[in-house]
């Protein structure tokens, strides 16, 4: 596994690529296009982890480029769930969920940003489904309803 950090400012993007030992393999800097940055990208070895500090000037790497991150259900539904990440969200981004021991994924869409914590966020699913792997209430169900 590698680590990739990413510096990135209005003009170009300082990186520095570290092995699984910590040791730095290589540093360099690119502009900050998204050409730049998907040839670059191509070149670096795999499996990767990529992070960067969210700025003004990473929004539109957010948009273009598709990231991977670790993260955490706190609470689900068939609607969405409360999350928390490895890297902060930015409201409004529209991701893809995956879920490792259903190996099911879906899009969804990033509607709650804890204040106090980037990290915990709540997403929206575009569809609602359980891709959770749990077991819900059957939809004939009602809270308060008691059939003799």
């Amino acid at each position: 596994m590698y680590f990739i950090g990413l510096d990135v400012h209005k003009k170009t993007i300082r990186y520095c690529v570290k092995d699984g030992a910590g040791r730095v393999q290589q540093e360099g800097k690119i502009g900050s296009t998204r050409r730049e940055l998907d040839g670059w990208i191509r070149t670096m070895p795999q499996p990767r982890t990529i992070a960067m500090e969210a700025t003004i000037f990473t929004g539109w790497i957010y948009d273009h480029q598709p990231f991977t991150c670790d993260g955490e259900t706190i609470v689900v539904n068939r609607h969405g769930a409360l999350i928390s990440c490895t890297v902060p969200l930015r409201m409004e981004l529209n991701i893809e969920i995956r879920v490792i021991i259903t190996d099911k994924h879906a899009s969804a869409k990033v509607v709650y940003v804890d204040p106090q914590r980037a990290f915990i966020c709540g997403i929206a699913l575009d569809k609602p489904e359980n891709i959770w792997g749990l077991s819900f209430p059957p939809d004939d169900w009602h809270e308060g309803r008691h059939d003799p």
